[in-house]
């Protein structure tokens, strides 16, 4: 009986073993850089900001243009997901500005998907499209949508829905 006991104790300190050493293998890929995907379709480039939300202390609208870190942290917080991308958009304000769009608390969901960015008469023009779903998700969010975008191209800021 003792040595069924012992086999069973080494077996779970060997399984055990074995899966921190799974886990911190995954955890140091999950920390290597993701290289975020810029859009050059037609127009300005820019890049679409992930993992991050609209503060729930934020109660009226949300500049469509932001270009500072101190504005930006009080509208939005960053939300760090496990796996591949689960890292927030790295934005350096030094070199960069932000387009948002975020929509109003609902509980529908929607998704909110960059379709062009372009230069039109001196101001720059960010169009988006907009799906909600049919049936409501029994919860509040706050739907976003962020573009991250050089100084290069720093100009008036309008936002469409296509």
């Amino acid at each position: 009986m003792k040595k069924i006991s012992f086999c069973i104790c080494m077996m779970s300190v060997a399984l055990v073993l074995a899966a921190c050493g799974n886990r911190s293998n995954q955890s140091a890929q999950e920390n290597e850089p993701v290289a975020e995907t810029e859009v050059v379709e037609e127009g300005i480039p820019y890049t679409v900001a992930n993992n991050y939300f609209v503060n729930n202390t934020v109660t009226g609208d949300v500049p469509a243009k932001i270009t500072t870190q101190e504005d930006f942290d009080r509208y939005f917080g960053a939300a760090a997901t496990m796996g591949e991308g689960g890292q927030p958009t790295a934005i350096d304000f030094s070199k960069q500005f932000v387009i948002v769009v975020a929509g109003e608390l609902t509980e529908y969901p929607t998704t909110l998907t960059a379709k062009s960015l372009q230069q039109k008469n001196g101001q720059l023009v960010f169009t988006y499209t907009k799906e909600v779903a049919a049936e409501s998700a029994g919860y509040s969010m706050r739907p976003l949508l962020m573009i991250v975008v050089s100084r290069d191209y720093d100009g008036e800021v309008v936002v469409e829905e296509d």
